[in-house]
């Protein structure tokens, strides 16, 4: 019964004295919020578990060149490595591999954008899973000349096909080819589990000895589960030995220069968050230094009252209130305020943490399992019911025990033990103390971010509209997406606030990265040997380096008549000069006859260098340059799937976004457009 008086009259207290309830309950509600918002990021993206059996024995497995600047920052196993592993292993229960990518899916009378993902049958196996209806992949299925199929992931079945029944057989058309589909997953399989809008379908993946080319280097992501009792490191002895037993020819493209090839194995969590751990963790512990400064502040708030109410507090102690039931009375109203105020903070951490995912970058990893959850609503309570605790103790303490005849003077009472006014100032020290560590660590950060911000991208980014362009290429029409990507520049350069348009299979921060190594004819190395670049490759249309911004060096952009047979003009960067050309003369005019003979079927191609750009930072703003070409788009022999339109404007990016989307339907209903936004 005095629990229901004590919270009642904490009520009221709240109630009649409006200006010190808005200054607590804001303060503990910030408090609160900051810190439920933060520990569902940390926890959604650091410590929940994987949906997988036994999920803390899946490890991610890939190769490094200690030392070496690597032109890729994936993480990748070389097949020869991945094939001598799976053949004999000791340290892994299984290994399997996979690869995403976007796709045109049609099923149901309805065409869409979608993610699917490649994978070996052995995958499935390691990530035990079970299906929901039908089967999995079996080893045929991957095998080459077999009948193409596919497994829908559960939400695809339940939301494309309302949980059709009789799903089994049916097609599931993948970039024109049609699959049968013979499986659905169980309702908790999304692989890999790292971006929000999951993966919609599955195929099945082989991973062969080679390319077709013996002198390159094949890659696979890797995912394996440790044998019982096998920790990491033991895995990584095992996969390194294999990784130096066999040959990996050009593996430099991948791996850059370095050390002798080591082999990785971390958990798959581990490092799929390894970029952002650091900065989460620091961020947990600035939260809970704000924490501690609201606890301090709430407390000199309640502190400041109750030395206001020692008239009060002697009234009830001649009526027989001994030092326990003040306290207890003290303790009440803090806790009470303090779920107040802790409510009002469930309400702002709600909010925050459902606009995280919208704020956060799209390649955030984990960034789908950031929401409000049962976790978040105890860690609210919790922090409530601290906050309520620590900031009441030392007034409970401070003003339980008073002098009744003291108290009832005008001038108030005098409390046994220290003055009101000495804690108030030590609170004050503490919460100074707290606020310098905060601003330090803060002016650490701003000083990063500046630093970031001024590092010199090699572009502008300034009123640059990006966005990736699907077409299928059809067999006999190799051509097919050259000509789409050409007319559909001639269009755009026809709209209104367009100054400049040009696609590319490798736009800053796009959906790929090309590795590439060829010899340079006439020139050597000190001792005589053939000099072999490697290069980061692009394929460029003209309009492209405008568009972007590209710093021309020496020389020209590539211009429309590059795109006609004949030599092959070529722009290097600043770095590629700096590496390969290294006799004094000038770049711009060099010619090299019997280029590229592997890539372009021919061994007689002429290729002229007819320009030098500056160095232009791809997928990072602190990675090292990495030499790079740029030959004209629709070269004979080089990949141009999957291009990126680079769009300079006079207006709002934005503003442009759905006209593009609107020109490429009308050029090809099949195409698609994805990640269109801004470059900035």
């Amino acid at each position: 019964m005095d629990t229901i008086q004590d919270v009642t009259h904490a009520l009221r207290l709240i109630v009649r004295n409006r200006g010190f309830a808005i200054a607590t309950l804001g303060t503990i509600a910030l408090g609160v919020g900051g810190t439920a918002t933060v520990f569902s990021v940390v926890y959604g993206v650091l410590l929940r578990p994987l949906p997988y059996v036994d999920s803390d024995q899946l490890v991610r497995l890939w190769e490094v060149h200690p030392g070496g600047n690597a032109p890729i920052s994936t993480p990748l196993l070389s097949r020869p490595t991945y094939r001598a592993w799976t053949q004999s292993s000791t340290t892994l229960q299984g290994l399997g591999s996979y690869t995403v990518g976007e796709h045109t899916v049609a099923v149901a009378d309805t065409t869409r954008r979608a993610r699917g993902t490649r994978l070996t049958p052995s995958l499935l196996e390691v990530l035990r899973t079970v299906p929901s209806a039908g089967r999995l992949f079996v080893e045929a299925d991957a095998a080459a000349g077999a009948e193409p199929v596919a497994i829908l992931s559960h939400d695809t079945w339940r939301d494309w096909l309302g949980r059709d029944p009789q799903v089994l057989g049916k097609r599931l058309t993948v970039d024109d080819v049609p699959h049968r589909i013979v499986g659905v997953t169980g309702d908790r399989l999304d692989f890999p589990p790292n971006t929000a809008e999951g993966v919609a379908f599955y195929l099945p993946l082989s991973v062969p000895a080679a390319d077709g080319d013996a002198n390159v280097i094949g890659m696979a992501m890797a995912v394996g589960r440790l044998a019982p009792g096998v920790t990491a490191t033991q895995a990584e002895a095992e996969g390194t030995a294999y990784a130096r037993s066999v040959e990996r020819p050009m593996a430099e493209l991948v791996f850059g220069v370095g050390d002798p090839v080591e082999v990785r194995v971390r958990a798959i969590t581990d490092q799929m968050t390894s970029d952002v751990r650091p900065a989460l963790v620091i961020l947990g512990g600035g939260v809970g230094l704000v924490l501690l400064i609201a606890c301090a502040n709430v407390a000199n708030l309640l502190l400041s009252r109750s030395s206001a109410r020692t008239r009060e507090l002697g009234i009830r102690a001649a009526l027989g209130a001994g030092r326990g039931r003040l306290a207890r009375q003290l303790l009440t109203e803090s806790l009470v305020m303090s779920v107040c105020g802790g409510a009002l903070g469930v309400g702002l951490g709600w909010v925050l943490t459902t606009s995280v995912p919208s704020l956060a970058p799209a390649d955030f990893p984990r960034i789908g399992e950031i929401h409000v959850d049962a976790w978040f609503l105890i860690v609210a309570t919790l922090t409530s019911v601290f906050v309520g605790t620590v900031s009441g103790t030392l007034p409970a303490l401070r003003y339980s025990q008073v002098a009744v005849a003291p108290s009832m003077q005008a001038g108030g009472a005098r409390s046994v033990g220290p003055s009101g006014g000495g804690l108030r100032r030590s609170l004050l020290v503490v919460e100074t103390a707290l606020a310098v560590v905060l601003l330090v660590g803060a002016t650490l950060f701003a000083r990063s971010l500046v630093a970031l911000l001024d590092v010199d991208a090699g572009y502008n980014s300034t009123n640059v509209l990006v966005a990736d362009i699907h077409v299928s290429e059809t067999e006999g029409n190799s051509n097919r997406i050259t000509q789409f990507v050409t007319a559909l520049l001639q269009r755009l350069r026809a709209m209104d606030g367009v100054l400049a348009a040009g696609a590319g299979n490798m736009a800053p921060f796009g959906v790929a990265i090309s590795s590439f190594g060829f010899r340079l004819p006439g020139i050597t190395t000190s001792d005589g040997e053939p000099v072999v670049a490697r290069v980061l490759q692009n394929v460029i249309t003209p309009g492209y380096s405008e568009a972007l911004g590209l710093r021309l060096l020496a020389g020209r952009y590539l211009a429309a008549e590059d795109m006609a047979p004949g030599p092959i003009s070529m722009l290097v960067n600043d770095t590629f000069v700096r590496t390969y050309f290294l006799d004094g003369r000038p770049a711009v005019g060099r010619q090299f006859a019997g280029m590229f003979p592997r890539m372009l079927g021919r061994d007689d191609a002429v290729v002229n260098v007819v320009g030098v750009v500056d160095d232009v930072l791809l997928d990072d703003l602190d990675r090292r340059p990495q030499p790079q070409i740029y030959l004209p788009f629709g070269t004979p022999g080089i990949n141009t799937r999957m291009p990126s339109l680079v769009v300079k404007t006079s207006v709002d990016p934005e503003r442009l976004a759905s006209m593009v989307r609107s020109e490429v339907e009308a050029l090809d209903r099949t195409a698609a457009v994805s990640r269109v936004g801004p470059l900035t």
